[in-house]
């Protein structure tokens, strides 16, 4: 048996370096993906990139044949980062790289003890872009993108240790299941829970149960207009279901009757909202002050 060569070390990658390690990029690697590097760029701007067991590697000819995007994320971050270096791999490893399972969301979650991790990082997701200013018809894909570039699991979990109360509805938002995502429920449910409390409560357990809602109860319409779509295999981006949701909401919080939710052409802003951005957007205060004023009795239940 031939004695291997091969050796790993820890290294600090400096723009310089990760220049150096670019020149030595082997021929047949993979396309750079601009999103990637975004993405890694980002991490290392903002100090949250660790030190990690997927080493930069370099084959028996000397060529990197695993790492570079991290050197062309170095290079544009302008910053250093600590690094493992592998040397003198066998040129058959190229081929088995990148092909485990990464870790998502959901995982991270797992590892700090959140309870139905897959639904709540969904939502997460979801709130990061929304408090972000970046909940669009544009920005929510498959893929969740951020300017350009993927939400992080850091992103999840920051923004998860920031609002750890959203896991207090859970429960009801598995009760959307048969109309939206539960993903889509704790998102809106929470959302709407820091805009109003008792009118999220009211909106919601309407949503989710439909009892005792008259036919021109806005929660009806929308529950309609939902289960219509889903039992007719109509496939409604996510972007356009929560845009639906906001808009009734916007619509029950007016105490406003609509025979017909049609579909917003922009996302909403939502009423009382006092996440966005961190600054209030409220206008629930102004209806319920014009209300007062007006001796208007604005019955929510009905």
């Amino acid at each position: 048996m031939l004695e291997s060569k091969t050796s790993i070390r820890q290294i600090i990658l400096t723009p310089e370096l990760a220049k150096e390690y670019l020149h030595k990029i082997c021929p047949n690697n993979r396309k750079v993906s601009e999103r990637a590097v975004v993405n890694f760029s980002n991490e290392i701007k903002l100090n949250r990139w660790k030190l990690n067991n997927d080493a930069i590697c370099f084959d028996t000819n000397g060529l990197m044949i695993n790492g570079q995007h991290r050197c062309h994320a170095v290079v544009r971050a302008k910053k250093n980062i600590p690094a493992f270096v592998i040397t003198d791999m066998p040129g058959e490893s190229f081929i088995v790289m990148d092909t485990g399972k990464k870790r998502t969301g959901k995982d991270v979650l797992e590892i700090v003890g959140c309870k139905n991790a897959r639904t709540v990082a969904g939502a997460l997701r979801y709130l990061y872009l929304y408090i972000n200013n970046n909940l669009s018809f544009t920005q929510i894909t498959a893929g969740m993108k951020r300017g350009g570039s993927c939400i992080t699991n850091q992103d999840v979990l920051d923004t998860y240790n920031k609002y750890p109360d959203i896991i207090k509805f859970i429960n009801d938002a598995k009760l959307s299941r048969v109309i939206l995502s539960p993903a889509i429920g704790l998102f809106c449910n929470y959302v709407f829970y820091k805009a109003d409390e008792t009118l999220a409560e009211i909106f919601m357990e309407g949503f989710y149960k439909g009892a005792n809602l008259g036919n021109d109860n806005i929660v009806l319409v929308l529950r309609n207009r939902l289960l219509k779509e889903r039992a007719s295999y109509t496939h409604i981006r996510p972007s356009l279901k929560i845009a639906l949701v906001f808009k009734a909401w916007n619509y029950f919080v007016h105490n406003k009757k609509v025979g017909n939710l049609t579909m917003p052409t922009e996302m909403p802003i939502v009423a009382g909202d006092k996440l966005l951005n961190g600054k209030p957007t409220s206008r629930l205060k102004e209806v319920k002050e014009y209300a007062k004023e007006r001796s208007i009795e604005m019955d929510f239940r009905k």
